[in-house]
């Protein structure tokens, strides 16, 4: 299980008595949400996802740097300056293909905050394979002239849609059929 990140956890420190507060400068980053949970997910189709943020400093906040720590994680952010009170976004792109099971995906923003000069979101997930072949490799193991040499193996789907209507084997001297 994933730890749910809040967003009391990125602005800091507490100012509750306001004392200090007044006293503060400079550009401070406010990222609305820091996670998000796409939940069950299929290893098929990318996901498309948007965080977004404000300058709750007083000065310019500026972005330099958005660093995924996969490459099948992808962030956009046109605009690299903010002023206070301005708000922006980042687009994240999720591509599951080739992944199985639980992730966390994690996008790093560097900023100007003095106090959070580095923000983490997390792209949260559990990702099912559409098709699943079992066994992954098929042995024919000791092959002899003129002898068959059987192997099975079975392909199946999450999806509906679905089905297998032909296998072509891309060898001379071997065939396969469908066995529902």
């Amino acid at each position: 299980v994933f730890p749910q990140l809040s967003r009391a956890q990125l602005i800091a420190p507490d100012f509750s008595d306001n004392s200090e507060k007044e006293n503060m400068v400079g550009a401070q980053i406010s990222v609305e949400t820091l996670s998000v949970e796409l939940g069950e997910i299929l290893d098929i189709n990318t996901k498309d996802m948007v965080f977004t943020f404000t300058n709750t400093g007083s000065e310019l906040l500026t972005i330099k740097d958005i660093k995924a720590s996969c490459g099948c994680t992808t962030p956009d952010l046109a605009i690299k300056e903010y002023l206070p009170g301005e708000s922006g976004a980042i687009s994240v792109t999720f591509d599951p293909h080739g992944k199985v099971g639980k992730q966390d995906k994690i996008v790093t923003i560097y900023s100007n905050d003095e106090v959070n000069p580095l923000v983490k979101l997390h792209v949260i997930c559990d990702i099912k394979q559409a098709v699943t072949i079992e066994p992954r490799v098929v042995t024919l193991g000791k092959v002899v002239f003129d002898q068959e040499s059987k192997s099975r193996f079975t392909i199946q789907s999450t999806l509906p849609e679905f089905h297998i209507t032909d296998l072509l084997p891309k060898m001379e001297g071997i065939s396969a059929e469908i066995i529902e």
